[in-house]
């Protein structure tokens, strides 16, 4: 077999290297002709325990197996079926041979008959003769220098066929890899825009000149058509399935996120992505967007089930993560409760970063009208500058910084407007005052640049805005918010990372909410309501108020984020694995946990588990781990998940596999957005997903699958009859 196209499966090869039973039962008249003369190469069967009796009247009939397999060569049997078979009409696919390729015979008392009928028919000494001569060449052709010659310019072509081809594939997963459009407006050879894939293989003949001289002389396969660009698009997508379909056979667990957009062709597209750990590294695999015509929660499970049913996951499914929508999380009828009537151990997990976005909401807008009122304010200032151009080029005058809008659904955008405002108040009072006055250039320029002439209605909103900056109340909030907003920020981040673990992001909770506790401890301490007012004079009663709604913020945030976090059953029994505990769990077994390891992963000995964990916490090696995923990678190294911690490396395992944030689909939805824009709003699902996946998996394509350029070269030249040789002939020895 030549060494550049793959071999046959594993299975394949050891049904070959064992025997020809399982084989020539199995029809492979279809089959390549290395596979053929495989077969051929180790014969027929001869079971060496053979057992095929038949009741008589007076006594019964014995198959004598040796006499008859030395009689007739052609004979062959199955031990399973105790039937006797014809070796070559089975591999020849004989028509008329009938039982003798089917079901066997098993009839001993015409056995005679049966034998000298099958040998002397016409079919059978086809199947003889094909047997023979399959693999021989005829001894002039042997020996003809022509024939041989023939080959090896054969195989020169199809070097020159497939290297051109592996030219035409880079070019396609560059165009992929930057989300780059392939096609032009005219792809004539005459074009001055014919795409930018044309583009890079005009550039590559540049320098190549074997791809040159194709590209000039080429008559039968060219490679620049828009139907080789798809099937090639489609190939890749199917060799990139079946490698992420062979990683799966090897993990031992699988989790799945989901999420659902709407497309710039308005088209509601539904990304899935699968989630394992191999070799001792996470996995994060984008599977495909599917277009739903429906939102409901049927028609999204469906789409969840039929992307399942591509991969054997059934026992291995453990996690399933979506956003709050009440068509996902619903209990009853909700998609993850539809999808855990399939798969009883896929538990439910609601994205982190949308709670944590949900507990923001509720503290900063919910429960307290102050702080409402002031984040309505606040946001008013972005609205200002984002409105006119001509503002915000005055604004870059004075403060050299553009004021963010602050998203409805994203909280943690609205820490850049008060990091914003917060830090640049005297400079926004000198402009908004300018304004107010009628001056119209920065003072501390030496020579203005531009003079600015404003209309009423900037004066107006100028002015309004210089008295909240000016109030004592809103400098309070805009101090208070300040000091919570970037410990916002930093746990957003970690539930952003790419790959992250459980024990990570709750080791950053604990953090954040101990943050949130000092800052409300230095609520007391901000001096903003201490200082004169310029405008109106603050009651004792007010400033109370003030701050008691910041210390209810601190409150509703604290409450909130240990009742979201840390009461998720079957996340709270991965905290036994998280090395940062190890040191308390050692003075201080945590048993209160175990019931909650047997209550949702019944895979696991608990028993066994307890035993395993004691060791584990009292040795100080596990306990300098860092994270999960390092103390997970030591013990692989150390070749202790079979014999010693057989269990924790389970449990280990699960908490690597569990997604708390469905950030992956997120930033798919991103490269969606990149791919598919206004001018390329008609292409097909088929063609997203392939695009799509060259872009996020470039990674993989590049660094995991070295020889992805011969899979997809091997699996497009034999998916059907091609013009152009892709495939080499072995030269006769």
């Amino acid at each position: 077999m030549p060494p550049d196209i793959p071999a046959a499966d594993e299975e394949f090869q050891r049904k070959m290297t064992s025997s020809t039973e399982q084989i020539t039962l199995e029809r492979l008249h279809g089959g390549c002709l290395e596979t053929r003369l495989e077969i051929k190469r180790l014969g027929r069967h001869r079971p060496e325990e053979l057992e095929i009796t038949q009741k008589g009247k007076s006594q019964n009939r014995t198959f004598q197996a040796n006499t008859w397999f030395d009689r007739e060569p052609w004979l062959t049997a199955c031990p399973e079926k105790k039937a006797l078979f014809c070796f070559p009409c089975i591999l020849f696919g004989s028509g008329g041979a009938g039982a003798w390729t089917k079901s066997g015979i098993t009839d001993l008392q015409h056995l005679s008959d049966r034998v000298k009928s099958h040998k002397n028919s016409t079919g059978h000494k086809t199947c003889c003769l094909q047997l023979k001569m399959m693999g021989n060449v005829d001894i002039g052709t042997q020996l003809d220098d022509g024939y041989r010659h023939a080959i090896r310019r054969h195989n020169q072509t199809v070097d020159k066929n497939r290297h051109i081809l592996g030219k035409i594939i880079d070019c396609i997963k560059f165009c992929g890899g930057f989300e780059l459009a392939l096609r032009g407006h005219d792809e004539t050879e005459d074009s001055s825009n014919p795409g930018v894939f044309r583009g890079l293989v005009d550039f590559v003949a540049e320098i190549d000149n074997i791809m040159a001289d194709h590209l000039e002389h080429s008559t039968i396969f060219k490679g620049t058509s828009k139907t080789i660009q798809n099937e090639l698009l489609d190939t890749m997508y199917e060799v990139y399935l079946d490698e992420m379909k062979n990683e799966i056979k090897q993990a031992n667990f699988i989790s799945i996120q989901a999420d659902e957009t709407t497309d710039v062709s308005c088209k509601c597209q539904m990304v899935t992505v699968l989630r394992y750990t191999l070799n001792g590294q996470i996995k994060e695999r984008f599977v495909s967007f599917t277009e739903a015509k429906l939102k409901t929660a049927d028609a999204l499970t469906n789409i969840l089930l039929g992307v399942l049913c591509q991969f054997s996951v059934k026992e291995k499914l453990i996690a399933q993560t979506y956003d709050g929508a009440a068509t996902m999380k619903g209990r009853v009828n909700g998609v993850q409760a539809q999808v855990k009537e399939e798969y009883p151990n896929a538990h439910f997990v609601h994205c982190y970063a949308h709670q944590l976005n949900l507990v923001m909401e509720q503290a900063c807008s919910k429960h307290s009208r102050l702080c409402k009122v002031f984040f309505a304010n606040l946001s008013a200032f972005a609205v200002f500058f984002s409105l006119s151009p001509k503002r915000a080029a005055a604004l870059k005058d004075y403060c050299k910084r553009r004021i963010p809008r602050a998203a409805a659904t994203r909280w943690n955008f609205n820490s850049r407007t008060v990091s914003v405002v917060y830090e640049n108040v005297d400079a926004l009072k000198q402009f908004f005052q300018s304004i107010a006055d009628g001056d119209t250039s920065d003072d501390e320029a030496d020579e203005p640049e531009v003079h600015y002439d404003w209309d009423d209605k900037t004066i107006r909103e100028a002015t309004g805005l210089l008295k909240w900056l000016e109030d004592e109340e809103f400098l309070f909030f805009l101090e208070f918010f300040h000091l919570i907003m970037p410990e916002v920020d930093l746990l957003y981040n970690t539930l952003q990372r790419r790959n992250v673990s459980v024990d990570t992001v709750y080791s950053d909770l604990r953090k954040f909410i101990g943050s949130i506790e000092d800052a409300r401890s230095k609520v007391d301490d901000i001096t903003s309501l201490d200082e004169p007012a310029q405008k109106r004079r603050r009651t004792a009663g007010r400033i109370e108020q003030v701050k008691a709604a910041c210390k209810e913020a601190c409150d509703t945030i604290i409450v909130q984020a240990k009742d979201r976090f840390e009461s998720v059953g079957h996340i709270v029994a991965l905290q036994l694995v998280d090395p940062r505990e190890f040191a308390r769990y050692a003075a201080n077994f945590p048993s209160e946990k175990l019931p909650l390891v047997s209550e949702f992963y019944g895979m696991i000995s608990v028993e066994q588990l307890r035993t395993e964990l004691s060791i584990l916490y009292k040795r100080d090696d596990f306990q300098n781990a860092k994270t999960s995923l390092d103390l997970y990678q030591f013990i692989l190294e150390n070749d202790l998940n079979v014999q010693v911690f057989p269990e924790v490396s389970r449990l280990l395992e699960i908490s690597l596999t569990t997604p708390l944030v469905s950030v992956e689909s997120e930033r798919c939805f991103s490269t969606l957005n990149r791919i598919q824009t206004f001018l390329r709003n008609t292409m097909t699902n088929q063609r997203l997903n392939a695009l799509a996946f060259l872009s996020i998996q470039k990674d993989m394509i590049r660094q995991e699958i070295p020889t992805f350029n011969q899979k997809v070269i091997y699996k497009f030249a034999t998916s059907k009859t091609r013009r152009a040789d892709f495939c080499t002939k072995p030269l006769p020895d």
